[in-house]
This record gives structure tokens, sequence and C-alpha cells, in this order.
């Protein structure tokens, strides 16, 4: 932590540290390499967007590894009150809740920071479980007046909740993916679009992609005005070196800017796996396609 700190933005730098207080306190052995949030165990992960490329971004375990999955939501919304953090909406973290009551838990809730000259947000990450995905989704799509999603076998993953507004986004897993399937699930005003975000998928995997997308290891995450097409960087581009100069060349023939992520990581992918998590293409209002990297703070050059 003490080498990554320095390389983000102040709001991180003030944030950070506090959210991960009860890791650091924790007198479990293991608690800097036991979190499911990264390949690696480590309790925090960094990412960068292309949207806003200099916005410095990362999701934390903010409870302490002593708490069981099923209890981490809860203790996470008590701990956001502690911290001066607005809590999201109260009738989905209320449904969110009751589903960790009565459902088997793997890892319970993370929360992300954004921090930019624009102030500090927070977004809170809920899993859910796997028994509770149908009544869930059924429950949040009334609450939020919104479509069901499309694809019967697309399955429920997870809810990020901001904790300044009633947005809430949807992760989906999803099997077999065509594109008729990106056309119905896009928000109506891009489906016209909807070609737009197969190419550049094509483009960053390095291949032609017909109407059936075969062997993209691909889920969905929805919002009322952008889709999101994400998988593991592993299965669309490879080991970490392959994969940090697939993606800068990628953002170079499409004119994005790459340019925090290339200077973080620069040198530091060349005999190390297991360090980028997952890659996102995002359609949305801006005219180009959003790139989204998540990848480890072991991969983070010094100042």
């Amino acid at each position: 932590m003490s080498r990554i700190l320095p390389v983000l933005h102040p709001g991180a730098r003030h944030w950070l540290p506090r959210l991960l207080a009860p890791v650091t306190r924790s007198t479990r052995a293991d608690r800097w390499c036991a979190s499911r949030l990264t390949p690696l165990g480590f309790p925090v992960d960094l990412s960068v967007a292309t949207s806003t490329p200099w916005t410095t971004r990362y999701a934390t375990e903010f409870v302490s590894p002593e708490q069981a999955p099923a209890d981490r939501l809860a203790v996470g919304l008590d701990r956001l009150r502690s911290l001066g953090i607005p809590s999201p909406d109260e009738g989905l973290t209320a449904l969110l809740l009751r589903a960790h009551r009565q459902h088997t838990v793997m890892w319970g809730a993370w929360l992300s920071g954004r921090h930019d000259d624009a102030g500090d947000r927070f977004k809170l990450y809920v899993e859910v479980p796997k028994g509770a995905a149908i009544p869930v989704e059924r429950e949040i799509t009334a609450l939020l007046g919104i479509l069901p999603f499309p694809l019967p076998e697309g399955r429920l993953r997870l809810v990020g909740l901001d904790t300044a507004s009633r947005r809430a986004e949807r992760y989906y897993q999803v099997g077999r993916l065509t594109m008729s399937d990106i056309r119905g699930i896009a928000p109506l005003h891009l489906r016209a679009r909807a070609n737009t975000l197969h190419a550049a998928l094509g483009d960053l995997l390095g291949r032609s992609l017909g109407e059936e997308l075969y062997g993209v290891n691909a889920n969905i995450t929805l919002t009322p005005g952008a889709l999101t097409i994400c998988g593991p960087a592993v299965s669309w581009l490879g080991p970490d070196h392959v994969a940090r100069d697939r993606l800068v060349a990628f953002a170079a023939r499409s004119g994005l800017d790459l340019g925090q992520y290339a200077a973080l990581t620069s040198g530091c992918t060349a005999h190390q796996h297991g360090h980028h998590g997952i890659v996102s293409l995002t359609l949305g209002p801006d005219p180009d396609i959003c790139l989204s990297i998540v990848f480890s703070p072991f991969a983070v050059n010094s100042p």
C-alpha cells in the first residue's frame, strides 16, 4: 500500500487507508492475500476507464476479513454511516440484505471509490446469491421501474449501488451471446450503434466475430444509459504482458486515452500472471466506446 498510494489522486490517498482500516487491524496472518476481490487475493484492485482517463478508480474490501460473507453487507452499511458516506437506496439494500440472510453468500460486498478534481464518489458492489438471482432480479426491476433482463439464461450476479443516488448497475453472467442479443439488450437510444460495440470487441480480440460470438467468455452490465460487455483479460487477451501490449495497441488504434494505465504498468508485467482482472467495453452516451481495465496494484510502477 505504501508503494501504490503516492501514484493515486489525493482523494484516494485520503480515503483508501481509512476504508482498509479493518483489514490493517485484523490479526489474521493472511489478511493481505485472502480476498476474493482479486486473482492474487489482495484486498484492493485498481481500474482505469478511457471515458475519464485520469480519475483514480479502485474497488476494496472495507470490512474486517473476520466477518462472515453473509454479514459483510450489513456490517458494510454500518461502516458507511460511521465514515459519513451516504447509504445507497434503502429499498434496494433491504432487498439484498434479505437475500444475504436467506441464501449462501460467497463474498458479500465491496466498495469502489472514484476520485478526481470533481470530488469523491463511492459505489457499493453487492453479491446476488445464486439461489436468489431470479427473485432479486424480479424485485429490483420492479423497484427501479425497468424491464427484466431479456436473455433467459442470464443470471444476475451482483448489483452496483451508487451511494449518492438511486442509480443501480446490474451485472449478468451470460452464456451464448449473439449480435441480435446485443441489439436487444442495449438501451433503446443506443441500439442503432450496437454494431460499433460489436466491431470494437472484434478489434480488441483480434478476430472477426460473426452473428454469434463463439468462444467469447463475456458478461453483461446494464445501466439505464449504457451497455457493457466484459470478460476476464486472461481469456480475452492472454497473460499479463501480452494483455498489456494488446490493450495499449487497441487504445492507440481507437484514439482512446490509456496514458495513465500505460504509465502505471510500464515494465511491470513481463514475468507476472494474474495481475489483470476484468476488461470491459461500454456503449454509452459518448461517441467513443469506453475501454475499462481492472488490474492489481502489484502491477503498478513505483513513483
